[in-house]
């Protein structure tokens, strides 16, 4: 329920109730009933109570709210006495009234909860049985005197018998007057428009009970003259049975307020709340002969109060604990009522110095601003407001003003009767976007403007929505000069080269796979125009953006024309080609010469020429190695490179790798861990060139006597090999290039190892063509392990 429910709840209530703010008592609300005790209309709403009812002026009761206000302290009291002007005439009331202080959390006044109820009649009728049992009290001891009279003065009976006589009719007369005050006594309980009740001796016997106490007790009129505890059970073990007799024995009336009570109603327990009062009526000798007992239930008053307080609670707490700034601005003078840290920390303030205050004594450089007008706005319409990306000057406590970018919002808050009475502000402070989204504007314009000079052409993939963006250079280098909509099917995928297609389309699955690539995407291909049909080579680099849960959200990335690059790499691959098979033939012819010599030189026992020609050989072999090298990577890069795919055992050509090297390297030990007894369907001469090469590697880059361990086991539909020295190892900034063609790693520990850096190069594209892959685990310090992987079928 919120607080315009409450309101409307309070309004329907018969009894009367009035909410004040202020310690001059301003009237924010109050029912039909409470305007019809002051004699007044709803136009009082709003005014000072002083102003509304100027008859209370000389009373107490303005004073008494006032010390509510700047104590907190409720103030309860019963029959009190009230003039008030009704129908232009001064008349004399009695209520039981309360001013209960409405508290924040804080501790702060928020309102004074005023409750009354007329107990006029009750009053006037107590005074008239006061007057009747005064004049009982005044016949019976003038009786008495009689009766003294008579025993002292016997002997004038006789004389006095006419007195006596009368004497008598006067006695009777009383009789039928105390008759009469106890029917009347009787009639009035039962008429009276509150739950009265009257109990007889220390027994507490239900002798009178009116309708309105019978249907709090949840009883009929079948409880008259039995004994309280009898007639209601359930009050076993609550206080009130107590009370009762304390009431009785001392004489002294008690007074219950909002106190809670069980009773079996309709067949059931039910809990309530009740204010009450239980007062001793005694006899002319002033002791205690009943009690009477007057009550009322207020549980819904209760009941809604508390839902008002809950209300408020859950505003205040939504307000402080939200994660944007809040701040309810009360009343058309906008009194900051209560503020979050977020709204704080944007105004540079503390809660101490916005509290209570108005918005424009903090912040007087708002005027001027349309923040104020907005709001006043609000309070005229009674509709929300709001604006996104707002430009406000704030200023400081040190005397400086901020400029803020703002979003904000400002929600009416309603009375009882659908007047705004407040305004509930978000605010967010969006400055730190604005600045970074421009920021991002002018860093977008330099890239495009760099990517203008460098020629570079851009394209983003939304991948959940299935849509490309190209600019005018992207589609240029696929031949296309149209503006329209392109697809990655229709024009990205259909404009590649039919030999570059495939390969493409599996690097773009393994950027797609963050575990494996973390998204980066790094390829050259051919395309074909589709308006013009040229071949162009591009360049391509990009990034793939993923989701929590590693789904691929966006690609995005940037190509660029390497055609003359391409042209020029063709042309020396073709120098290279045609030097390396110019220079095959006359080292054939070379090596077959020193092999001649050789074994002349062995024939002759000459060990000198011998030992030379060998290692003639031995260079001879490294030239050899040297341009097959060569002529392998001219192959790969022209795409004609052939595999002789047999089957063969892997363990066996291990082992002749080992052994090859062994002849030619005697600097290391090389040594075979763990066997793996496989067949595999592959060009043996070139895994053997991976072998050979990763040996050759792991001997130049460890020390001398060191030992280099080759291990190759079974996992799955693969066979892993793997190559490991403990040589000086590898950065990690090295490592992402080291199967780039032509790379080396530059170190002063690398500059005297000889080599062109196509040894890893080569490793990678034979195994690529295997549908393999290489990769490498490296610590600098700690040696390098070359691991390899190939299929089983």
């Amino acid at each position: 329920m919120n607080s315009q429910q409450l309101l409307d709840v309070l309004c329907l209530s018969r009894n009367a109730t009035a909410i004040y703010t202020t310690q001059n008592a301003v009237i924010e609300f109050a029912n039909d009933a409470m305007i019809s005790f002051w004699g007044k209309d709803r136009g009082v709403i709003g005014q000072k109570l002083a102003d509304a009812v100027p008859e209370l002026r000389g009373q107490p009761f303005l004073d008494i709210l006032r010390d509510v206000w700047l104590t907190g302290n409720t103030y309860v009291d019963n029959g009190a006495r009230a003039e008030l002007l009704v129908d232009g005439d001064l008349n004399t009331f009695y209520f039981d009234f309360e001013y209960r202080a409405i508290k924040h959390p804080t501790g702060e006044m928020q309102c004074i909860l005023h409750t009354a109820f007329d107990v006029t009649d009750d009053v006037l009728h107590a005074q008239q049985m006061s007057a009747a049992q005064q004049r009982e009290k005044e016949l019976t001891d003038e009786l008495a005197a009689i009766n003294e009279e008579l025993s002292a003065s016997n002997e004038e009976l006789l004389a006095t018998n006419e007195e006596l006589k009368e004497s008598y009719d006067n006695l009777q007369l009383l009789n039928q007057t105390l008759t009469e005050n106890e029917a009347w006594f009787r009639g009035m309980v039962q008429q009276a428009p509150v739950a009265i009740a009257v109990l007889d001796g220390r027994d507490l016997i239900i002798d009178t009970a009116n309708a309105y106490i019978l249907e709090i007790w949840g009883k009929d009129d079948s409880v008259i003259d039995k004994p309280l505890n009898i007639a209601l059970p359930e009050l076993e073990g609550q206080p009130f049975l107590q009370l009762l007799d304390d009431v009785y024995t001392s004489g002294i009336p008690f007074y219950g307020s909002e106190t809670r009570a069980s009773l079996v109603r309709n067949g059931k327990l039910e809990h309530g709340y009740f204010n009450f009062v239980y007062h001793p009526l005694k006899d002319g000798s002033g002791n205690t002969m009943s009690v009477m007992v007057v009550a009322t239930e207020v549980t819904e008053q209760i009941n809604a109060r508390r839902e008002i307080e809950k209300s408020e609670h859950r505003l205040n707490r939504m307000v402080m604990t939200s994660p944007i700034g809040m701040t309810i601005l009360k009343g058309r003078e906008l009194i900051i009522e209560i503020a979050n840290q977020n709204v704080l920390t944007i105004w540079n303030r503390n809660i101490d110095q916005v509290k209570g205050k108005r918005l424009l004594e903090i912040f007087p450089e708002l005027i001027g601003q349309p923040f104020p007008d907005m709001l006043q706005q609000v309070f005229d319409t009674g509709q929300p407001f709001g604006m996104d990306e707002t430009t406000a000057d704030v200023g400081m406590p040190d005397g400086t003003i901020v400029k803020y970018h703002l979003d904000f919002s400002y929600d009416p808050l309603f009375d009882a009767g659908g007047n705004v009475e407040a305004i509930l502000v978000t605010v967010s402070d969006i400055t730190e976007r604005v600045h970074s989204r421009r920021r991002m504007l002018h860093e977008q314009e330099r890239s495009r403007l760099a990517a203008e000079a460098a020629q570079l052409g851009t394209f983003d993939v939304d991948i959940v929505n299935n849509t490309l963006d190209w600019d005018s250079r992207c589609r240029a280098l696929f031949g296309i000069s149209h503006n329209d909509t392109v697809t990655y099917d229709d024009h990205f995928l259909a404009g590649l080269h039919p030999d570059d297609r495939e390969r493409v389309k599996e690097v773009i699955k393994h950027s797609y796979n963050r575990s494996a690539s973390n998204g980066n995407y790094d390829v050259e291909y051919r395309t074909i125009g589709f308006e013009d049909g040229k071949t162009r080579w591009v360049g391509a680099k990009g990034k793939v953006f993923f989701d929590e849960h590693d789904i691929p959200q966006r690609f995005m990335g940037i190509v660029i024309d390497i055609t003359d690059k391409k042209e020029d790499e063709q042309r020396k691959n073709d120098f290279i080609a045609m030097v390396s098979h110019e220079l095959k033939t006359p080292l054939t012819s070379l090596k077959a010469y020193t092999q001649v010599l050789q074994a002349r030189a062995v024939k002759n026992n000459d060990n000198f020429t011998a030992g030379a020609l060998d290692k003639s050989l031995l260079q001879v072999n490294k030239m050899n190695t040297l341009i097959k090298g060569f002529l392998d990577v001219a192959r790969l890069e022209s795409g004609k490179i052939n595999l002789d795919i047999e089957e063969f055992n892997l363990n066996n050509l291990i082992k002749e790798a080992i052994e090859e090297a062994a002849i030619t390297l005697d600097s290391h030990h090389i040594v075979l861990e763990h066997d793996c007894q496989v067949s595999i369907k592959a060009d043996r001469e070139k895994i053997g060139q991976v072998l050979n090469n990763l040996i050759s590697n792991a001997t130049k880059y460890s020390p001398r006597g060191s030992n280099i361990s080759i291990n190759c086991k079974l996992q799955d539909n693969t066979v892993l090999v793997s190559v490991k020295d403990k040589g000086i190892g590898i950065k990690p900034a090295d490592m992402e290039r080291l199967f780039d063609r032509f790379y080396r790693v530059s170190s002063p520990h690398t500059k005297t190892i000889a080599g062109f850096g196509i040894g890893l190069y080569l490793c990678a594209e034979i195994l690529r063509y295997h549908k393999g892959r290489i990769w490498v685990n490296s610590e600098v310090g700690e040696g390098t392990t070359f691991s390899f992987e190939l299929p089983l079928t």
